[in-house]
């Protein structure tokens, strides 16, 4: 996750733990009990956003997924899929509608 994602998560009063890879956010889920949202882009060296949003989907099914991509062919099969798609760039107020989308979600 980039610094400007990691920074409006924030302004948006989440608290960040990053990770600089997929294989790494999957071990993070595996250690804490107190991750409530994963932000991931599509497109990531090695394991794909959209790969990573699956295992997230399939073994944390509590846990809301927001991918994010500028131009990638993978972003149409994450909406496909089911997966809120953040479209770059985005701004503040983009991350906080779709941080609202989630919790509209996680009420119905």
């Amino acid at each position: 996750m980039g610094t400007i994602a990691a920074d409006y998560l924030e302004q948006c009063g989440c608290s960040v733990v990053r990770a600089d890879n997929a294989e790494i956010a999957i071990e993070t889920l595996n250690r804490r009990s107190d991750i409530d949202l994963v932000f991931s882009d599509i497109a990531m060296p090695g394991m794909s956003g959209l790969e990573l949003g699956r295992l997230v989907r399939d073994h944390y099914p509590e846990i809301p997924v927001v991918l994010a991509s500028g131009y990638s062919d993978k972003a149409a099969r994450a909406v496909e899929e089911g997966f809120l798609l953040l479209e770059k760039p985005y701004s503040l107020e983009a991350m906080r509608r779709s941080l609202s989308d989630l919790a509209v979600r996680k009420s119905a």
